[in-house]
């Protein structure tokens, strides 16, 4: 089943091509090459997410729109909020690629 969603339902789409350090801003990548690793999967995506407190939504059926042909999954994330205020997408993932960096680190 493929999930339909808008910004309007208030999720965030995180896909995992955001912090592969083995792809260029070009194509694809949103954090810096020191908030990113090698090939991440949406399963850590999803384990770092929990870890910061989010709920994380698997889609597995998904494609990315500009790699229609590449087998890939995405994650879904309800827009977090701290003091009231709506953190923006790219500063939740500079969190994410950190922790994930960091993750990468300890195992």
């Amino acid at each position: 089943m493929i999930i339909t969603v808008s910004k309007r339902d208030g999720y965030l789409v995180i896909w995992p091509q955001y912090f592969d350090a083995t792809r260029s801003r070009k194509d694809g990548r949103r954090v810096s090459k020191l908030n990113s690793v090698p090939s991440p999967s949406t399963a850590e995506i999803a384990l770092i997410s929990r870890y910061v407190k989010l709920s994380p939504r698997l889609d597995e059926k998904a494609t990315h729109p500009s790699l229609p042909w590449e087998k890939c999954s995405r994650v879904l994330l309800r827009r977090p909020t701290i003091k009231g205020k709506r953190i923006s997408k790219q500063r939740l993932l500079r969190i994410l690629g950190k922790r994930l960096v960091l993750w990468y680190g300890k195992t």
